[in-house]
Protein backbone atom coordinates (compact mmCIF):
# COMPACT_ATOMS: atom_id res chain seq x y z
CA UNK A 1 0.00 0.00 0.00
CA UNK A 2 3.21 2.33 1.05
CA UNK A 3 4.63 1.81 -2.24
CA UNK A 4 1.31 2.35 -4.14
CA UNK A 5 1.31 5.82 -2.65
CA UNK A 6 5.28 6.66 -3.31
CA UNK A 7 4.55 5.62 -6.54
CA UNK A 8 1.25 7.82 -7.37
CA UNK A 9 3.14 10.85 -5.42
CA UNK A 10 6.41 10.08 -7.73
CA UNK A 11 3.89 9.88 -11.02
CA UNK A 12 3.47 13.53 -11.63
CA UNK A 13 7.26 14.71 -10.53
CA UNK A 14 8.08 12.15 -13.35
CA UNK A 15 5.89 13.66 -15.97
CA UNK A 16 7.04 16.83 -15.24
CA UNK A 17 10.63 16.27 -15.94
CA UNK A 18 9.83 14.02 -18.80
CA UNK A 19 7.75 17.06 -20.68
CA UNK A 20 10.50 19.36 -21.80
CA UNK A 21 12.60 16.59 -22.44
CA UNK A 22 9.89 15.47 -24.86
CA UNK A 23 9.53 18.89 -26.10
CA UNK A 24 13.34 19.35 -26.28
CA UNK A 25 13.42 16.02 -28.75
CA UNK A 26 10.60 16.47 -30.72
CA UNK A 27 12.18 20.35 -31.38
CA UNK A 28 15.75 18.42 -32.40
CA UNK A 29 14.22 15.62 -34.52
CA UNK A 30 11.81 18.16 -36.24
CA UNK A 31 13.69 21.52 -36.53
CA UNK A 32 11.62 24.41 -37.85
CA UNK A 33 14.53 25.00 -40.54
CA UNK A 34 13.77 21.27 -41.69
CA UNK A 35 10.27 22.18 -42.22
CA UNK A 36 11.69 25.51 -44.17
CA UNK A 37 13.58 23.30 -46.42
CA UNK A 38 10.93 21.17 -47.64
CA UNK A 39 9.05 24.41 -48.33
CA UNK A 40 11.56 25.68 -50.83
CA UNK A 41 12.12 22.00 -52.19
CA UNK A 42 8.55 21.76 -53.44
CA UNK A 43 8.92 25.18 -54.51
CA UNK A 44 11.93 24.48 -56.49
CA UNK A 45 10.84 20.97 -58.12
CA UNK A 46 7.22 22.81 -59.38
CA UNK A 47 6.89 22.72 -63.03
CA UNK A 48 8.29 26.48 -64.29
CA UNK A 49 9.91 27.22 -60.84
CA UNK A 50 13.05 29.13 -61.47
CA UNK A 51 16.08 28.45 -59.15
CA UNK A 52 18.07 30.89 -57.09
CA UNK A 53 21.07 31.61 -59.16
CA UNK A 54 18.46 32.26 -61.86
CA UNK A 55 16.68 34.35 -59.95
CA UNK A 56 16.24 37.97 -61.68
CA UNK A 57 15.67 40.84 -59.32
CA UNK A 58 12.19 43.35 -59.65
CA UNK A 59 14.46 45.97 -61.01
CA UNK A 60 15.68 43.62 -63.94
CA UNK A 61 12.24 42.31 -64.32
CA UNK A 62 10.87 46.19 -64.43
CA UNK A 63 13.39 46.63 -66.93
CA UNK A 64 12.44 44.05 -69.02
CA UNK A 65 8.73 44.73 -69.39
CA UNK A 66 9.70 48.42 -70.31
CA UNK A 67 11.95 47.05 -73.06
CA UNK A 68 9.27 45.31 -74.30
CA UNK A 69 6.89 47.40 -74.29
CA UNK A 70 8.66 49.98 -75.74
CA UNK A 71 9.67 47.86 -78.44
CA UNK A 72 7.65 48.42 -81.92
CA UNK A 73 6.79 47.67 -85.42
CA UNK A 74 8.03 50.47 -86.63
CA UNK A 75 11.43 51.15 -88.43
CA UNK A 76 14.64 51.82 -86.49
CA UNK A 77 16.51 55.30 -86.75
CA UNK A 78 20.14 55.49 -87.35
CA UNK A 79 21.97 58.16 -85.09
CA UNK A 80 24.65 58.90 -87.91
CA UNK A 81 26.56 57.65 -90.40
CA UNK A 82 27.56 53.71 -90.38
CA UNK A 83 24.31 52.77 -87.69
CA UNK A 84 22.93 50.11 -88.75
CA UNK A 85 18.80 50.79 -89.59
CA UNK A 86 16.01 48.14 -89.75
CA UNK A 87 14.55 48.45 -92.91
CA UNK A 88 12.00 45.53 -93.40
CA UNK A 89 11.00 42.95 -90.56
CA UNK A 90 8.52 39.98 -90.92
CA UNK A 91 7.50 36.97 -89.07
CA UNK A 92 9.38 33.93 -89.54
CA UNK A 93 7.83 30.77 -91.21
CA UNK A 94 9.09 28.03 -89.14
CA UNK A 95 5.99 27.27 -87.91
CA UNK A 96 4.35 26.72 -91.47
CA UNK A 97 7.77 24.50 -92.60
CA UNK A 98 7.28 22.68 -89.44
CA UNK A 99 3.79 21.53 -90.66
CA UNK A 100 4.83 21.14 -94.60
CA UNK A 101 7.93 19.03 -92.92
CA UNK A 102 5.24 16.74 -90.92
CA UNK A 103 3.28 16.16 -94.26
CA UNK A 104 5.48 15.35 -96.11
CA UNK A 105 7.07 12.83 -93.58
CA UNK A 106 3.28 11.45 -92.96
CA UNK A 107 3.08 11.03 -97.11
CA UNK A 108 6.49 9.04 -97.40
CA UNK A 109 4.75 6.60 -94.41
CA UNK A 110 1.67 6.38 -96.69
CA UNK A 111 3.94 6.04 -100.04
CA UNK A 112 6.08 3.28 -98.63
CA UNK A 113 2.36 1.59 -97.38
CA UNK A 114 1.36 1.64 -100.98
CA UNK A 115 4.38 0.71 -102.45
CA UNK A 116 4.47 -2.59 -99.77
CA UNK A 117 0.97 -3.29 -100.33
CA UNK A 118 1.57 -3.37 -104.20
CA UNK A 119 4.87 -6.03 -103.99
CA UNK A 120 2.39 -8.17 -101.82
CA UNK A 121 0.08 -8.43 -104.41
CA UNK A 122 2.74 -9.29 -107.02
CA UNK A 123 4.34 -11.73 -104.76
CA UNK A 124 2.69 -14.78 -105.44
CA UNK A 125 3.16 -14.10 -109.10
CA UNK A 126 6.22 -12.85 -109.49
CA UNK A 127 10.30 -14.62 -108.69
CA UNK A 128 11.91 -14.09 -105.90
CA UNK A 129 14.82 -12.59 -107.56
CA UNK A 130 12.81 -9.71 -109.16
CA UNK A 131 10.51 -9.54 -106.21
CA UNK A 132 13.53 -8.28 -104.20
CA UNK A 133 14.88 -5.93 -107.24
CA UNK A 134 11.16 -4.19 -106.62
CA UNK A 135 11.85 -4.25 -102.89
CA UNK A 136 14.73 -2.41 -103.37
CA UNK A 137 13.77 -0.08 -106.06
CA UNK A 138 10.78 1.03 -103.98
CA UNK A 139 12.48 1.61 -100.88
CA UNK A 140 14.99 3.78 -102.93
CA UNK A 141 12.17 5.44 -105.35
CA UNK A 142 10.45 6.67 -101.64
CA UNK A 143 13.73 7.84 -99.91
CA UNK A 144 15.05 9.71 -102.85
CA UNK A 145 11.73 11.64 -103.14
CA UNK A 146 11.36 12.27 -99.51
CA UNK A 147 14.25 13.85 -99.40
CA UNK A 148 13.86 16.26 -102.79
CA UNK A 149 10.49 17.15 -101.08
CA UNK A 150 12.85 18.06 -97.82
CA UNK A 151 15.55 19.73 -99.80
CA UNK A 152 12.55 21.94 -101.51
CA UNK A 153 10.93 23.04 -98.35
CA UNK A 154 14.06 24.09 -96.75
CA UNK A 155 15.25 26.38 -100.05
CA UNK A 156 11.80 27.96 -99.66
CA UNK A 157 12.07 28.48 -96.42
CA UNK A 158 15.61 30.21 -97.05
CA UNK A 159 13.89 32.76 -99.24
CA UNK A 160 11.85 33.88 -96.56
CA UNK A 161 13.35 37.22 -95.30
CA UNK A 162 12.36 37.77 -91.73
CA UNK A 163 15.08 41.05 -90.88
CA UNK A 164 17.22 43.52 -93.37
CA UNK A 165 19.43 46.10 -92.02
CA UNK A 166 20.68 48.90 -93.98
CA UNK A 167 24.08 50.65 -93.08
CA UNK A 168 25.72 53.45 -94.66
CA UNK A 169 29.13 54.78 -94.46
CA UNK A 170 30.52 58.32 -94.93
CA UNK A 171 31.73 57.67 -98.14
CA UNK A 172 27.82 56.41 -99.51
CA UNK A 173 28.89 52.71 -99.43
CA UNK A 174 25.67 51.12 -98.34
CA UNK A 175 25.56 47.48 -97.02
CA UNK A 176 22.10 45.45 -96.69
CA UNK A 177 22.49 42.69 -94.23
CA UNK A 178 19.11 40.18 -94.63
CA UNK A 179 18.21 38.08 -92.00
CA UNK A 180 16.62 34.85 -93.84
CA UNK A 181 14.56 31.95 -92.27
CA UNK A 182 16.47 28.67 -92.26
CA UNK A 183 19.59 30.17 -90.74
CA UNK A 184 21.02 31.75 -93.45
CA UNK A 185 22.15 35.22 -93.39
CA UNK A 186 23.15 37.57 -96.60
CA UNK A 187 25.17 40.93 -96.33
CA UNK A 188 25.32 42.13 -99.40
CA UNK A 189 27.60 45.28 -100.18
CA UNK A 190 25.88 47.47 -102.92
CA UNK A 191 27.40 50.41 -105.19
CA UNK A 192 25.62 52.94 -107.73
CA UNK A 193 24.89 51.17 -111.05
CA UNK A 194 27.93 52.45 -113.96
CA UNK A 195 29.53 50.72 -116.75
CA UNK A 196 31.72 48.84 -115.31
CA UNK A 197 29.33 47.18 -113.22
CA UNK A 198 26.36 46.20 -116.17
CA UNK A 199 26.68 42.40 -115.67
CA UNK A 200 26.32 42.36 -111.94
CA UNK A 201 22.47 42.07 -110.38
CA UNK A 202 20.45 44.80 -109.33
CA UNK A 203 19.09 44.81 -105.66
CA UNK A 204 15.98 46.22 -106.89
CA UNK A 205 15.37 43.54 -108.96
CA UNK A 206 16.52 40.85 -106.76
CA UNK A 207 14.23 42.08 -104.21
CA UNK A 208 11.41 42.75 -105.98
CA UNK A 209 11.39 39.36 -108.23
CA UNK A 210 12.24 37.43 -105.22
CA UNK A 211 13.56 34.37 -106.96
CA UNK A 212 16.61 33.92 -103.91
CA UNK A 213 15.37 36.23 -101.61
CA UNK A 214 12.18 37.00 -101.08
CA UNK A 215 10.11 40.05 -99.23
CA UNK A 216 6.76 39.09 -98.36
CA UNK A 217 4.28 42.32 -98.33
CA UNK A 218 1.50 40.58 -97.38
CA UNK A 219 3.42 38.97 -93.83
CA UNK A 220 5.08 43.07 -92.95
CA UNK A 221 4.60 44.36 -90.05
CA UNK A 222 4.22 48.65 -90.11
CA UNK A 223 5.32 50.86 -93.00
CA UNK A 224 8.80 50.80 -94.54
CA UNK A 225 9.86 53.71 -96.59
CA UNK A 226 13.45 52.98 -97.05
CA UNK A 227 12.70 49.21 -98.19
CA UNK A 228 10.23 50.62 -100.86
CA UNK A 229 13.32 52.89 -101.92
CA UNK A 230 15.23 49.42 -102.14
CA UNK A 231 12.80 47.66 -104.36
CA UNK A 232 13.01 50.83 -106.58
CA UNK A 233 17.12 51.38 -106.37
CA UNK A 234 18.99 50.36 -109.45
CA UNK A 235 22.07 49.81 -106.64
CA UNK A 236 24.00 46.97 -107.81
CA UNK A 237 25.36 43.89 -105.99
CA UNK A 238 29.35 43.95 -105.73
CA UNK A 239 29.88 41.86 -102.76
CA UNK A 240 28.04 39.70 -101.04
CA UNK A 241 29.40 37.18 -98.10
CA UNK A 242 26.75 34.53 -96.40
CA UNK A 243 26.99 32.38 -93.64
CA UNK A 244 24.56 29.23 -93.39
CA UNK A 245 24.41 26.47 -90.31
CA UNK A 246 22.21 23.56 -90.64
CA UNK A 247 18.70 22.92 -90.15
CA UNK A 248 17.58 20.38 -87.88
CA UNK A 249 19.36 16.62 -89.00
CA UNK A 250 20.39 18.77 -92.05
CA UNK A 251 24.23 17.59 -93.18
CA UNK A 252 26.63 20.80 -93.23
CA UNK A 253 27.99 19.58 -96.58
CA UNK A 254 23.73 19.74 -97.87
CA UNK A 255 23.67 23.12 -96.06
CA UNK A 256 26.72 24.85 -97.61
CA UNK A 257 25.76 23.56 -101.22
CA UNK A 258 22.60 26.10 -100.42
CA UNK A 259 25.04 29.01 -100.47
CA UNK A 260 24.12 30.47 -103.97
CA UNK A 261 25.23 34.07 -103.93
CA UNK A 262 22.82 36.43 -106.01
CA UNK A 263 25.94 38.49 -108.05
CA UNK A 264 26.51 35.12 -109.56
CA UNK A 265 22.88 34.57 -110.98
CA UNK A 266 21.08 35.38 -114.13
CA UNK A 267 17.90 36.88 -113.56
CA UNK A 268 14.43 35.71 -114.71
CA UNK A 269 11.74 37.28 -116.15
CA UNK A 270 8.24 37.24 -113.88
CA UNK A 271 7.97 37.29 -110.23
CA UNK A 272 8.10 34.04 -107.84
CA UNK A 273 5.24 32.57 -105.27
CA UNK A 274 6.11 33.70 -101.90
CA UNK A 275 7.65 31.01 -99.59
CA UNK A 276 4.47 30.31 -98.16
CA UNK A 277 2.80 29.24 -101.13
CA UNK A 278 5.53 27.32 -102.54
CA UNK A 279 5.73 25.18 -99.31
CA UNK A 280 2.09 24.25 -99.70
CA UNK A 281 2.24 23.37 -103.08
CA UNK A 282 4.99 20.96 -102.28
CA UNK A 283 3.41 19.61 -98.73
CA UNK A 284 0.14 19.30 -101.23
CA UNK A 285 2.57 17.37 -104.16
CA UNK A 286 3.41 15.02 -101.26
CA UNK A 287 0.08 14.75 -100.31
CA UNK A 288 -1.19 13.60 -103.91
CA UNK A 289 1.56 11.26 -104.84
CA UNK A 290 0.92 9.68 -101.52
CA UNK A 291 -2.84 8.87 -102.12
CA UNK A 292 -2.01 7.49 -105.77
CA UNK A 293 0.13 5.51 -104.68
CA UNK A 294 -1.72 4.51 -101.53
CA UNK A 295 -4.76 3.37 -103.55
CA UNK A 296 -2.57 1.93 -106.33
CA UNK A 297 -0.88 -0.70 -104.35
CA UNK A 298 -4.20 -1.19 -102.78
CA UNK A 299 -5.64 -2.38 -105.64
CA UNK A 300 -2.76 -4.10 -107.04
CA UNK A 301 -2.98 -6.04 -103.33
CA UNK A 302 -6.52 -7.12 -103.65
CA UNK A 303 -6.43 -8.41 -107.24
CA UNK A 304 -3.12 -9.82 -107.13
CA UNK A 305 -4.10 -11.79 -103.66
CA UNK A 306 -7.57 -12.91 -105.58
CA UNK A 307 -6.05 -14.16 -108.51
CA UNK A 308 -3.66 -16.49 -105.84
CA UNK A 309 -6.55 -17.59 -104.46
CA UNK A 310 -8.31 -18.70 -107.65
CA UNK A 311 -5.41 -20.18 -108.94
CA UNK A 312 -5.02 -22.18 -105.76
CA UNK A 313 -8.64 -23.25 -106.47
CA UNK A 314 -8.37 -24.34 -109.01
CA UNK A 315 -5.56 -26.32 -108.71
CA UNK A 316 -6.67 -27.96 -106.00
CA UNK A 317 -9.99 -29.00 -108.07
CA UNK A 318 -8.10 -30.24 -111.26
CA UNK A 319 -6.21 -32.10 -108.46
CA UNK A 320 -9.57 -33.92 -106.78
CA UNK A 321 -10.75 -34.51 -110.50
CA UNK A 322 -7.79 -36.42 -111.75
Amino acid sequence: MRAAVALSRAAPRTASCLRPAGRNLLSVATPEPFFAALNIRSRLFQPGARHFSEAVPPDAESSRETVSTTESDTPSKSDGPGEAQVVWQAPALTPDFEQAEMTVSFSACAASLGMGLSLLGLAPHVAPGPFMAGILLAVLQVRVAYLLHIRGLRGQLRRHVTKATLSEDEKGAMTLSLLCDGNLTRVLSLAPASSETETKPSVGKVLRQGFFVYIDRELEKGEWPKMEELLKSDHVVVEESMAIEPLGDEPLDEANKRKVPLRALELRDGIAPSPKLSMDQLSKLAQVTAAILMCGGLAIYVSGQRQAAETIRASAATEQHS
